[in-house]
């Protein structure tokens, strides 16, 4: 009767744990400062300005 058990209980373990990540995998996210967000966000406005504006004078000079 022991010998069932210890044959069930072998049957019914689950399997082991995955080994832990390599350190290049875990890295943290790289944290960026507020200001250079601004920055990017002024140039990226800066950018979408200057298209419009171009667009703008490119439907103008076929007006006139």
């Amino acid at each position: 009767m022991k010998m069932k058990q210890i044959e069930q209980g072998n049957s019914l373990s689950p399997p082991p744990p995955p080994p832990p990540l390599p350190r290049f995998w875990d890295k943290k996210a790289v944290l960026e400062s507020v200001t250079k967000q601004e920055i990017a966000r002024f140039w990226c406005q800066k950018h979408i300005n200057e298209r419009s504006i171009s667009s703008s004078l490119s439907r103008l000079q076929h007006v006139f």
